[in-house]
C-alpha cells in the first residue's frame, strides 16, 4: 500500500512536471491550475483517487483541495522522489506541449470543462460549455480546444 507520503509526490510529480514548479496553494489561481490538471490527467486515463463534481469553476474534488494542502505542510521538503509509469511519462509530456494553456486558469477551466461536458454533449460541447461559462464566447472555446488538440496530438 503507497503511503501517504508517496501520494503526495505523485500528485507533486504531475504537478511540477507540468508547471515546472511545486503545488502551491497561496492563490486561487494556483488551486483552480490544481484542480484542472488532476482532472485532465484522469481524462488521459491516469488513476487517481479522487471524485469530481461540478462547481463553480468545474470539475471540483474536496480531497485533492485537501491533499494540496496536505503537501504544503508536510511536504515543503522531498522526502522521497516518485517514479512515474511509462502512460505517466507519456501523458506529462503530451500535456507539457501544451502547458502554456494550463498555465492561465481560465483556460485550465476551459480545457478540463470541455473534457468534462463531452461524454454528454460530445460534439455541442463548446456550445454547452458557452450556454454554462456565458463570459466565454463559442469561438473563444473553440479556439483553445483547437489549440488544446492540436499541442496534445
Amino acid at each position: 500500500m503507497p503511503s501517504r507520503n508517496n501520494d503526495l509526490e505523485r500528485l507533486n510529480f504531475f504537478y511540477e512536471g507540468i508547471f515546472r514548479t511545486d503545488i502551491n496553494m497561496d492563490s486561487f489561481e494556483n488551486r483552480i491550475r490544481l484542480q484542472k490538471l488532476i482532472y485532465i490527467l484522469i481524462s488521459y486515463k491516469i488513476h487517481f483517487k479522487y471524485n469530481f463534481s461540478w462547481y463553480v469553476k468545474g470539475p471540483y474534488s474536496s480531497d485533492l483541495a485537501n491533499d494540496g494542502f496536505c503537501f504544503m505542510e508536510t511536504l515543503q521538503t522531498k522526502t522521497a522522489e516518485y517514479h512515474p509509469t511509462t502512460l505517466e511519462l507519456k501523458v506529462v509530456r503530451k500535456i507539457c506541449n501544451a502547458s502554456k494553456i494550463l498555465t492561465d486558469s481560465s483556460n485550465a477551466e476551459l480545457v478540463a470543462l470541455y473534457l468534462y461536458l463531452q461524454p454528454n454533449y460530445q460534439d455541442d460541447s463548446a456550445n454547452e460549455l458557452a450556454i454554462r461559462k456565458p463570459r466565454f464566447s463559442v469561438e473563444y472555446i473553440n479556439n483553445i480546444i483547437k489549440e488544446w488538440n492540436e499541442l496534445t496530438a
